[in-house]
């Protein structure tokens, strides 16, 4: 549970991040009898002065061959969606959007005296597609006609589940060693990303071999969700050697030198809004902060960016961006190779601003493993090497710390508050340490 920080208008969540509480809820009610044990906190996402949605997953008893279990047996994992709210009149004002009344119509359970509702998978206010995972059959034998290896037998498995964002799952293939990948998305949302993996996936980089990202299979629309060929290998999270740091650099390299068609632009201006926005969200955990943060956001906002966020001396025009780099996304295949998943959120913009990305994740990840700064230093040296072996292009010291920064508090900061993360209210500090480094070195 987390102690150090907990939003003000949110008081119920001192009761809903503790798993005695919520067990307590679990065990009365339709939950009672099921036999639920194991209860984890998987994910948060708290809008500031708005609401916070908790993702449990938990243990319960398999009821026989149901869709959508993580494995095969007398037990199996499912997800619990608990959406907290600010106090209001009859608990309406959760979300504009969806009234208490609507969401128990929906299949929510009110929480009396918490401001909150409670969703069981496959129940989910927005992404209404997964409710096929409850009986599959009809889903599989729709895939079945567009990717062989796949029958209604098929037996799905949760891989990720980002309550009210996406779903991911698998489905082993009849040769029992070849994996497919669904993703399922929130109404109207699934169409462009199809369209974009698949630019992509035809591309010169693609057909040559030269740039490795899974194959698109299937769009099926009736559950807005995508198809795509696994992968074999591992992610680097997980763990990741010297070349393949190098290898990833140079993978960037060719993803940013495919042009796709149809990627939105990110600006400068959007990019100024994204690191004000941090700031507003950080201060609400420390505002003691407010004056160093305005100070460090002056100074990152003379720093030489022009308006379309491009730096005036040799920055060429903007590149194929993947726009969500983490070593989670980044897969080590055979062979030394680099793969690069979670393509959804491709965008056209400075090449460098991929990269910092990356640098902002490694060192927010080193500091929290308590990693030796010069080791996040050697990692990210070892990528921005490959990456100006691959391209011949070398970034100006001043603009790389800048950029990286940026990214410090704009993504690394925004999100350990609108996640919660653990030693919240000290973390925030110590990247605000890191960024002005960054700036004054």
């Amino acid at each position: 549970m987390r102690t150090d920080w907990l939003p003000p208008e949110l008081p119920q969540l001192t009761e809903l991040l503790d798993p005695l509480v919520v067990e307590r809820i679990l065990a009365r009610g339709p939950f009672a009898g099921l036999a639920m044990a194991d209860l984890r906190l998987e994910r948060i996402r708290y809008r500031p002065g708005r609401n916070c949605l908790l993702t449990w997953s938990v243990s319960v008893e398999s009821a026989g061959g149901t869709g959508g279990t993580e494995s095969i047996g007398s037990r199996h994992r499912t997800h619990l969606s608990i959406l907290a709210g600010c106090a209001g009149e009859g608990g309406g004002n959760l979300d504009q959007s969806l009234p208490v009344e609507a969401a128990t119509a929906a299949g929510a359970l009110p929480l009396p005296g918490l401001t909150a509702l409670l969703w069981v998978f496959p129940q989910d206010r927005k992404l209404r597609g997964i409710s096929a995972l409850r009986a599959p059959e009809t889903l599989l034998g729709d895939l079945a006609e567009e990717i062989p290896g796949i029958d209604r037998r098929s037996a799905l498995e949760i891989v990720q589940y980002v309550a009210e964002r996406s779903c991911t799952v698998r489905i082993k293939l009849r040769d029992g060693a070849s994996w497919i990948y669904g993703k399922f998305y929130r109404p109207g949302e699934s169409m462009r990303p199809w369209q974009l993996m698949n630019r992509l996936w035809q591309s010169e980089s693609c057909r040559s071999g030269g740039l490795a990202i899974p194959a698109p299979l299937a769009h099926h629309p009736a559950t807005e969700s995508l198809w795509l060929q696994g992968l074999e290998g591992s992610p680097l999270a997980m763990s990741a050697s010297i070349e393949q740091l190098a290898e990833t650099g140079r993978a960037l390299g060719r993803l940013h030198a495919t042009p796709v068609d149809g990627l939105a632009t990110i600006t400068g201006a959007e990019r100024a809004a994204q690191l004000e926005r941090a700031i507003g969200t950080i201060t609400l955990v420390r505002p003691d902060l407010r004056q160093r943060l305005a100070t460090l956001s002056g100074n990152l906002a003379t720093g030489g960016m022009e308006p379309g966020g491009m730096k005036s001396e040799g920055m060429d025009s903007p590149a194929t961006l993947h726009g969500d780099l983490h070593l989670a996304n980044i897969f080590g295949l055979g062979e030394g190779r680099i793969g690069l998943l979670d393509l959804d959120n491709m965008v056209r913009g400075e090449r460098w601003i991929d990269l910092a990305s990356l640098a902002a994740y490694l060192a927010y990840h080193g500091l929290v493993a308590r990693h030796d700064p010069d080791l996040v230093e050697q990692q990210m040296g070892q990528v921005r090497r490959g990456y100006e072996s691959a391209t011949g292009l070398v970034i100006e010291d001043r603009h790389w710390r800048e950029l990286v920064a940026h990214a410090l508090l704009a993504e690394r900061g925004y999100r350990s508050v609108t996640r919660l993360k653990p030693n919240l209210f000290a973390n925030l500090e110590r990247l605000l340490v890191m960024a002005e480094r960054m700036v004054q070195s």
